[in-house]
């Protein structure tokens, strides 16, 4: 409960903007996945404070389509807006005159689009995704944007407007659908650069874009390989330390050990990303030089620590459990046999919980030992090696019959067509 509380105090002071907002709804889901808050006091409180907070907090900074995304998980969840301060009353009542503000904007539209000049036409309609965005209405804001990035003819108006469309596809976690416009705009980008910082703002919506969207050596690729955002640009997609975790996570999942070696330690950008945090760099070193014991205490830390994450949260356990069984494989693959008391001792687990590791990796092919629970040990499925290449000869056989009279068959239909 303390470790949630925590939670949420950290995202209300090192977030800004909609990623702030959108990291409390993630806690909130997760909360409610994981639990019955009906039955749960503790829980149902939680939440209730934590709705009550983005509420106040949407409505100081003038977001009210946040305030009503509020007022929405109330009614999902059973929680009486009035009881935790939500005005019901003045949520409509900005609702409508945001709404006026809309419609004049619209008629500016329809002004413009008779002008038949599509610069003009372009900006109207990316002032309307502003109008949106600075609301809160995320869906809305990705369609204005869209349809100015349709009316974009210079590289610098089509890299502004796939900018602001990456940034919302992030907040609508539509990541797929602003790689569309963002891909695009980093091939403008690279036919004719940009200002750094308008360059490096594009790299990174294109690595968060990525790796939302599960592309995960594409965003190794990018964090590895190119400066990240400046600090006041930030906070709008998450921290320094978030952006160094998915760095290294991804390059993790992603590499082999060659190659993550190689890159480690040759890759400028990822080694200035990772400099104010000594514990990622000690990850990838603890993979390294096989510190599996050390690695694994810190994969649970960060495992703890990201649990909430924006971009993760949906695939994070899977995540995890992939990095430790890549380790598991490279731990056991150069042997013939292994005393599995002794891989306990060095990864740091018990002897039970490795078994287990080790019999779902010997399940699902990842590793073709036999377990010998007695001895505690593995061995290694010796290979017959004539009957593969016997098998691989027939199959190379069967194709060329195929073939064969495939050929045949067509011609015997062309003496007789002819």
């Amino acid at each position: 409960m303390a470790d949630i509380e925590d939670t949420v105090e950290s995202i209300c002071e090192n977030y800004s903007g909609y990623m702030k907002f959108g990291k409390l709804f993630t806690v909130i889901e997760n909360i409610f996945k994981r639990y019955d808050i009906s039955t749960d006091d503790n829980k149902y409180k939680l939440v209730s404070e934590t709705l009550a907070k983005i509420y106040k907090m949407a409505m100081d900074e003038k977001m009210y389509g946040v305030a009503e995304t509020a007022q929405n998980y109330c009614e999902s969840l059973g929680i009486p807006a009035s009881s935790i301060g939500i005005d019901t009353a003045e949520i409509v009542k900005q609702t409508e005159a945001f709404k006026a503000k809309i419609d004049a904007k619209k008629i500016e539209i329809e002004k413009a689009k008779k002008s038949l000049k599509k610069d003009i036409v372009r900006i109207e309609y990316y002032n309307l995704g502003e109008l949106f965005y600075e609301n809160g209405s995320m869906q809305k804001a990705a369609e204005a944007y869209r349809i100015a990035y349709c009316f974009s003819i210079h590289t610098e108006d089509i890299v502004s407007s796939s900018i602001k469309l990456g940034i919302v596809s992030i907040y609508n976690r539509n990541y797929t659908f602003g790689l569309k416009f963002v891909k695009e705009a980093v091939f403008k980008d690279l036919e004719s650069p940009q200002e750094p910082k308008v360059s490096h703002l594009l790299s990174t919506v294109f690595a968060l874009l990525h790796l939302g969207a599960g592309n995960l050596r594409e965003a190794a690729q990018c964090l590895w390989e190119r400066p990240i955002c400046t600090q006041e640009e930030l906070p709008i997609f998450g921290t320094e330390k978030d952006l160094a975790f998915y760095a290294i996570i991804s390059g993790l999942l992603t590499l082999q050990r060659k190659q993550f070696k190689e890159d480690y330690y040759s890759k400028p950008n990822f080694r200035i990303l990772l400099e104010n945090y000594p514990e990622m760099l000690e990850l990838g070193s603890t993979f390294i030089n096989f510190d599996f014991d050390k690695y694994f205490k810190l994969l649970s830390q960060f495992q703890e620590e990201f649990r909430f994450d924006f971009y993760l949260s949906k695939n994070f356990f899977f995540m995890m459990q992939k990095c430790k069984k890549k380790v598991l494989v490279t731990y056991i693959t150069p042997y013939k046999t292994v005393d599995l008391k002794e891989m306990a001792d060095s990864i740091g687990m018990s002897i039970e919980d490795t078994e287990r590791a080790v019999e779902e990796l010997i399940e699902t092919n990842e590793i073709k030992y036999k377990i010998n629970k007695y001895n505690k040990s593995l061995s290694a499925k010796t290979e017959d090696y004539k009957l593969d290449s016997f098998k691989k000869a027939v199959k190379v056989g069967d194709e060329f019959i195929k073939g064969m009279e495939s050929m045949l068959l067509k011609y015997h239909l062309r003496k007789i067509t002819k």
